[in-house]
This record gives structure tokens, C-alpha cells and sequence, in this order.
């Protein structure tokens, strides 16, 4: 058996209203390791709707495992808590990801930190779990329904300037004591192109 987690930990998920990244969250909160530590899940996604739901299974989980979900009112030095962040941010839109990203960090800080590193004492471990992607047009290149340039733009400012941009910027809040982690999910299409968008 693994033993147990006492660290104060920080795990950030993008993506986190479906699919890869709400089972993310839905892991740690079921993962009894946790259960006497303070974990903190900061979870992104472009739609309430969906990180609702998320919300929902992880506390869900956290009552399986035990564990604790500490409401945003409660005293937070109890410790074996879960405390869980849902903020709504669009990736893809860069004139406010920046912006966006410094509130999401801030609040996951708990306080606004007048420098970078007075942040990184808060946690003893940060994890963070780059997943939001799209795959964007998969078809015939000639189609008719190919996607304009700003589309085509859209796409890589999610899948590529973000993805970068994001890491480098958690890495510098909150990972330089270098108890950081940084995953980035990817679909198979990064080692296996889609052919037929080369078939005219």
C-alpha cells in the first residue's frame, strides 16, 4: 500500500468539466492518501455546466475515501480536507488568459501575493494537469467546410500558445521549490495524423 500524502497539495486541472480531466479530479478526491492531508483541486473548464457536475462526483468520492470537502467559509487549518476551485476561463482566448490566470492562481493562494515568491510557500506539492484540447476540422482538406485562418488560429492558440504558456506560468507561481509536477494530455493525432485531410 502506498503511503499516506501529508503534504499540502495544490493539483490544477484544465478540462475538468468532462472527460479525462473530471476523472482527474474525481481520482484525488477518491485517493485515501489524501485523506489526512489538505488537498486543494483548482478546476478550469469554459462551461459552469459541466464543472457543476465535476463538483458533484468529487464530492461524491471524497465521502467514499472519507475524506472532507471544506466549504469556502470554513476555517481551512482543521487539515484532511478537500477544498474544491471552479473557475470558468477560456483558454483559447488569449487577450484575457493571462489575466484569467492570475485570479485562478491568487485565489488558489489564498490570499493575492505581492510577488512570485511569496506564492510558492503555500503548498508543499502542486500538480498540474494540462488537458483542455481540441482537435479542431478533421476532414478533406478541399472541403468546403475547411475552417477559416482565425479558426485554424483558434486552434493552435488552444493546443499550442496556451498549453506553453500555462506551464511555464505555473511552474514560476508555484512549482520552483521543486516539488512540482506538470502532465500534458495529448490525443493519439500528435503521433498519428489524421490522413484524410490530405485527400482531396
Amino acid at each position: 500500500m502506498s503511503s499516506p500524502i501529508s503534504e499540502k497539495t495544490l493539483v490544477v486541472i484544465t478540462g475538468a468539466s468532462r472527460g479525462i480531466g473530471r476523472a482527474c479530479a474525481v481520482a484525488f478526491a477518491k485517493d485515501t492518501r489524501f485523506s489526512n492531508s489538505d488537498l486543494t483541486l483548482s478546476l478550469l473548464a469554459r462551461g459552469q455546466d459541466g464543472l457543476t457536475r465535476t463538483v458533484e462526483l468529487v464530492r461524491k468520492a471524497a465521502s467514499a475515501s472519507h475524506s472532507r470537502i471544506r466549504e469556502e467559509e470554513e476555517d481551512s487549518s482543521k487539515g484532511g480536507e478537500i477544498t474544491v476551485h471552479t473557475n470558468c476561463v477560456d483558454l483559447n482566448n488569449l487577450d484575457t488568459l493571462e489575466t484569467d490566470i492570475q485570479s485562478v492562481f491568487q485565489e488558489c493562494a489564498s490570499s493575492i501575493k505581492s510577488s512570485l515568491s511569496s506564492s510558492m510557500s503555500c503548498y508543499d506539492r502542486t500538480i498540474f494537469i494540462n488537458n483542455a484540447g481540441s482537435t479542431g476540422y478533421l476532414g478533406p482538406i478541399a472541403s468546403s467546410s475547411f475552417p477559416s485562418p482565425r479558426e485554424i488560429q483558434a486552434t493552435l492558440d488552444l493546443n499550442v500558445t496556451s498549453t506553453l504558456w500555462l506551464s511555464s506560468y505555473f511552474i514560476r507561481y508555484f512549482a520552483s521549490n521543486d516539488q512540482g509536477t506538470n502532465l500534458s494530455s495529448s490525443s493519439s493525432l500528435s503521433s498519428s495524423p489524421y490522413l484524410f485531410i490530405l485527400i482531396t
